[in-house]
């Protein structure tokens, strides 16, 4: 297998796996809107992985408690809150600007509003736990439902 590559890493693992066997691919520069949806999938992909980790770290929190105390710290929580918030607006609502498809923005709004009920109300214990555990299952299927929104516009354009 020869592949002759130009400018885009990413687009060359997409030649890859499409399978080219004793084939030589040349893969030109592509647009910059091309570009600029890769950087919007790997966007959406961290904020779906720092979504799972926030649920992780609930789960966790009790166990964390004993381990490493500096995890499960107030200010930690709190600051993981707005991180994750803030990423999950950005992805989805790049995405959704990108793919037009609004099914991602009523779990991103119910991620967001349990997200700062917990911070406002100030709740503690079990009730912080399972409000944290929704609004991150919530951010998770937001980022999920953009994901495939994105993948599914990518391969509108390519057929087109």
């Amino acid at each position: 297998m020869q592949i002759l590559l130009r400018q885009c890493c990413v687009c060359s693992t997409e030649a890859l796996r499409s399978g080219a066997v004793n084939a030589k691919v040349t893969i030109d520069a592509h647009s910059s809107a091309a570009h600029s949806s890769h950087w919007l999938e790997w966007l959406d992909r961290g904020a779906m992985v720092l979504s799972a980790l926030c649920a992780v770290h609930c789960a966790l929190t009790p166990v964390l408690i004993l381990v490493a105390p500096l995890v499960a710290s107030h200010e930690f929580e709190e600051n993981m809150r707005v991180l994750l918030g803030g990423l999950a607006i950005a992805a989805v609502g790049v995405g959704t600007l990108t793919h037009k498809s609004w099914r991602a923005v009523p779990f991103l709004l119910t991620g967001l509003g349990l997200l700062v009920g917990v911070q406002v109300m100030g709740t503690h214990g079990a009730v912080e736990l399972g409000v944290s555990m929704a609004a991150a299952a919530s951010l998770v299927t937001a980022h999920v439902f953009n994901s495939l929104s994105c993948r599914s516009h990518k391969a509108r354009r390519a057929s087109t």
